[in-house]
């Protein structure tokens, strides 16, 4: 069996929910006091379709500005970045600008950028799952701002998200895991010991388990 090994990365400011989103993927739940993640954590899915068995290796980074020089020596062979921001937060729009420049300096030429606009169920008249449409995107505050920096960077998709209640979640990886196993999301084979050495040699020092066990909400 053809085998894919793929490294998705979430950056972004301190509580803008980069944690809750990797819980309510893995475990379908959410947590209203996530400590905050020290240094990175990642949890491993795999997906099967076909003849071609696709490992999601799903990295949460320290969202402490602090930390972000730090953090970025884990997305320099990233496939994947989802950068995230907080819907009701205009800083961590501010915050993502500065997290760009590190992506662009240190990530691939090749890696995929989606950006999360997370807690829309903090948008004022959402309902448990309604359509995030244009109306509700518009209740934003700094909606306009979202829609050029987005513009402005082309990143690969954006996606409407609550950590919260799931929705939108499952989308995201939905979307990851079609553009791998299809080729447009470009992903090198694994099964190299190179590959599982550098692996393992992250995990050593982090977490890599199948249960959440915290990190920055």
């Amino acid at each position: 069996m053809r085998e894919l090994n793929a490294k998705i990365i979430l950056l972004g400011e301190a509580t803008v929910g980069k944690s809750s989103i990797i819980l309510q993927y893995f475990e379908n739940r959410f947590e209203e006091n996530i400590p905050n993640t020290i240094g990175t954590a990642f949890l491993t899915k795999n997906i099967e379709r076909n003849d071609t068995s696709l490992k999601m290796n799903v990295w949460d980074t320290c969202g402490q500005e602090r930390f972000m020089a730090i953090a970025s020596i884990y997305y320099k062979d990233a496939n994947v970045i989802l950068l995230v921001i907080d819907c009701t937060n205009e800083k961590s729009l501010e915050q993502a600008e500065k997290y760009l420049e590190e992506i662009h300096s240190n990530a691939s030429s090749n890696c995929t950028l989606v950006l999360l606009v997370n807690k829309v169920d903090l948008l004022p008249g959402y309902r448990e799952g309604q359509e995030v449409d244009e109306r509700l995107k518009g209740k934003c505050d700094f909606y306009e701002k979202i829609k050029k920096f987005k513009s402005k960077n082309n990143f690969d998709a954006m996606f409407w998200i609550s950590a919260k209640d799931g929705t939108g979640v499952k989308d995201i990886f939905d979307f990851v895991a079609n553009g791998a196993l299809n080729g447009q999301i470009r992903i090198a084979e694994s099964g190299s010991k190179t590959n599982a050495r550098r692996l393992l040699a992250q995990s050593i020092t982090h977490r890599n388990s199948n249960k959440s066990q915290g990190g920055c909400c």
